[in-house]
């Protein structure tokens, strides 16, 4: 016997009685003719075992296959917390995102981190090193994650290159693989920089533009006194062979009639269409220095569909950009912090579950010298539950109750904003499909 899923979203009917549907777990997206309809809606009263209909059965087959229908044992909930239990206590990848300092060279208003001169020395790095060593030998992890991060990571350079080789050099010894990141705003990533860190296996950087100079230039303030923005935007340009870049657009009020014109100035100027990539992120008001307010920020479905409008400009010079914002991927659990092998390393040594709580000593979960603590700190974020709330949402899959540290502030679970406009972009995508279709036809 079968039933339907209960991560079935039913997006819209439309004039010809079709429906559209997509699933959560399946991240499949189908139009449901109206003879398929009939038999999804009568499912548990249907004995599949007497279908003789051919095409009754293909419908079924092909509705089962999607996720839109299941095995009436089956629980779907039961499968998506034992698949967040597996990811979350998993030891196949030790996860490790690097501060090589909390220095920057920039002085953001927005910032959420607390400026520091401080800098990871050769004896932590080594510590860095040996206990990633005995991590990885002593669970048997198949693979090594690193993301270099600060403050600005490229401030301290050395330290990446150090570690880099240390940790290629240990990968292919054990026989198991390494990739590796950075977050940076930019401002250091100069051709030469870009070259030894595509040596050292960087595989992709997210770097910052808040909009076009003027606005780009009052947010993404150097220390120096100097503009950032041609800096900045030279520096992709002459990096943008060597790894995946990520453009992240900080969005609030200040900046939002920037959007069009540098969305232009990206694909029409510089012809950046696929990497460098770049998405909308919304300011939050984490940083209480910043004097940021509701009437400054962006919550919730008004960001939603400052990031609709954004996609629909983005796809008319990059179809791809459709894709892969209108079908998000299940999630086993939501970020590294809430899971077992994932860890942030401050400057200094201590270990940390969250990249927004790097260098905040009290919330530390121990160190590379003395090893982990399953302290308080550590613990809440392994046995986080989502709230009742979230279990019985059909966002569920794709969301796992949001972010950990927010749900830790509010006491209380945050929606992503992504979900937002979820059943938006499904329609806009259904609408993409169909125009692609009518063009192909008249093209024959």
């Amino acid at each position: 016997m079968l039933k339907k899923s209960n991560y079935n979203i039913e997006v819209e009917t439309l004039s010809n009685g079709n429906k559209l549907i997509f699933n959560t777990i399946t991240s499949l997206f189908s139009i449901m003719d109206v003879p398929s309809q009939n038999i999804y809606e009568n499912i548990e009263k249907i004995n599949i075992n007497t279908v003789e209909n051919d095409e009754d059965k293909r419908n079924i087959s092909l509705m089962k296959k999607a996720g839109y229908i299941i095995d009436k044992n089956i629980n779907e909930l039961d499968c998506l917390n034992l698949m967040a239990k597996a990811q979350r206590f998993s030891n196949k990848t030790l996860s490790l995102t690097i501060a090589t300092t909390m220095d920057c060279n920039m002085a953001c208003p927005y910032c959420y981190e607390n400026r520091v001169e401080k800098y990871m020395t050769e004896e932590i790095q080594e510590a860095v090193y040996k206990f990633s060593e005995n991590y990885i030998k002593m669970n048997n992890c198949k693979n090594l994650g690193v993301t270099w991060y600060g403050g600005e990571p490229l401030m301290n350079k050395d330290a990446i290159y150090n570690l880099s080789e240390k940790f290629i050099k240990l990968c292919e010894e054990l026989e198991i693989s390494y990739a590796a990141g950075i977050v940076t705003n930019g401002a250091l990533l100069d051709r030469e920089t870009g070259e030894r860190l595509k040596e050292y296996k960087v595989s992709f950087a997210q770097i910052t533009i808040d909009g076009m100079p003027e606005f780009h230039n009052k947010r993404r303030i150097l220390r120096d006194g100097r503009d950032s923005f041609d800096i900045i935007v030279n520096n992709i340009e002459s990096c943008k062979d060597l790894f995946n870049i990520s453009v992240r657009i900080n969005v609030d009020k200040e900046n939002l009639s920037s959007l069009d014109e540098l969305t232009n100035f990206f694909y029409n100027e510089k012809k950046w269409v696929n990497s460098p990539s770049f998405y909308l992120a919304p300011v939050r008001d984490d940083n209480d220095d910043y004097d940021v307010t509701k009437t400054t920020c962006f919550y919730g479905n008004e960001f939603s569909s400052i990031d609709m409008e954004n996609l629909k400009k983005k796809s008319q010079y990059d179809r791809n950009s459709i894709k892969y914002a209108a079908y998000p991927r299940v999630r086993g659990n939501f970020c590294g912090g809430d899971s077992l092998s994932g860890f942030v390393v401050g400057p200094d040594g201590y270990l940390y579950k969250c990249w927004n709580e790097a260098d905040h000593i009290d919330k530390n979960i121990g160190s590379v010298t003395n090893g982990l603590s399953f302290n308080g700190e550590h613990t809440k974020w392994l046995l986080i539950e989502p709230q009742d709330k979230c279990l019985e949402c059909k966002f569920y899959p794709i969301c796992r109750g949001g972010c950990p540290l927010k749900y830790f502030d509010k006491n209380d679970a945050e929606c992503l904003h992504t979900i937002h406009n979820l059943t938006e972009k499904l329609k806009f995508a259904y609408e993409d499909y169909i125009a692609s279709k009518e063009k192909v036809a008249e093209a024959v």
